[in-house]
């Protein structure tokens, strides 16, 4: 009896197995794709972070910083960057060319953040470029930005600063005694013009700071490696740049600034701690001790006649030298007269009187 209830159970579990094992396989599945899987991004990107793109177009003069970043990539690929013109059926993939030097890794996570200095030698003004990267390690991998610079200008930004001659910021002469600076005349608290020019397009922010070392990251920009510097003429630290990037301000030097040598830069306010300023200009200066001031000497009062008697009609005059002449001249006559009435007299009295 035990023997048939076995056989019977045994044949049940094999007519019902291939339908178990199918529910098992289903569930498998199921519980797989529930799990977490690492795969790469199938659609690289490439982005254009500073200067911030309007309407998708970045733009600036030459040697602008254009921070770019790209995700989806091959993790651990290198990439060869490098720039295709825009326009005309123009792309990466056909009219690819490298900005030499300039090869970056993408790291484990499949993206790169980097900075390229556009280059002064691809200076077509109005021209459009995509930024491209190509993938040298994956070779037939390249990607185009999504969106384009534009070269509008091909000069760089400069500056050229100078002293303001004033009151608290020396003179000519004091300038040209002071231990040899370049350029001279820089003091503590003292003002300085900057003339700035290709800080373009218009209405760009800025900044000025003073920086002891020539920056080398993007943190040397910030305080408090870097001093910014207020505007003499009103309480702020920002400024723009006006028509064609040019501009003119006067800033005012740290008043307890040590004498040496510092970098003052003007900067856009676009940088972070990972990405420099779009633009950068500087120009090295030497602050020294300012000379003091020399203290004016004061002439002794002159004395003012009193009238006496009452009489304001009319003053007492200085002696002048001819009266002083004549004074001592008729001094010296009365004392000579005086003498000889004494010879006379005693010349008198030496005489016999005659008797009578």
């Amino acid at each position: 009896m035990r023997e048939s209830r076995g056989r019977r159970c045994l044949s049940m579990a094999l007519q019902w197995a291939p339908a178990l094992l199918s529910i098992w396989a289903l569930l498998a599945t199921a519980g797989l794709g529930m799990l977490p899987t690492a795969h790469a991004d199938s659609s690289p990107t490439l982005t254009i972070l500073v200067p911030a793109p309007a309407a998708s177009q970045a733009e600036g003069p030459v040697d602008t910083n254009v921070t770019i970043q790209a995700q989806g990539l091959s993790p651990n690929d290198t990439f060869q960057l490098g720039y295709a013109q825009a326009g005309n059926g123009g792309s990466c993939n056909d009219g690819f060319t490298e900005f030499p030097g300039f090869i970056v890794p993408a790291q484990s996570d499949g993206t790169f953040l980097t900075t390229i200095p556009w280059p002064v030698n691809i200076n077509s003004v109005g021209t459009i470029y995509y930024i491209c990267a190509q993938d040298t390690t994956t070779l037939g991998t390249t990607i185009q930005s999504a969106q384009t610079y534009l070269v509008d200008s091909a000069q760089p930004p400069t500056i050229a600063v100078t002293p303001v001659l004033g009151p608290g910021n020396g003179t000519p002469t004091a300038a040209a005694a002071s231990p040899a600076p370049t350029p001279a005349g820089f003091v503590p608290s003292g003002q300085v013009n900057i003339a700035g020019q290709t800080f373009s397009p218009s209405g760009r922010t800025l900044l000025a700071v003073l920086l002891k070392n020539k920056a080398k990251a993007p943190t040397d920009f910030a305080t408090p490696v870097a001093t910014v510097l207020t505007l003499t003429d009103q309480a702020t630290t920002t400024f723009a740049s006006g028509d064609q990037g040019n501009f003119t301000v006067t800033v005012l030097l740290p008043a307890r600034v040590a004498p040496g040598r510092y970098f003052l830069y003007v900067i856009t306010s676009d940088g972070t701690s990972s990405a420099p300023p779009s633009l950068a200009a500087f120009q090295q200066i030497s602050i020294v001790r300012p000379l003091p001031t020399p203290t004016p000497t004061t002439s002794p009062p002159t004395a003012t006649p009193q009238s006496h008697g009452g009489n304001t009609g009319s003053s007492e005059r200085p002696l002048g030298g001819k009266r002083v002449a004549a004074i001592l001249g008729l001094g010296g006559l009365s004392v000579l007269l005086f003498v000889l009435g004494v010879i006379f007299l005693a010349s008198a009295a030496a005489l016999p009187r005659q008797e009578r």
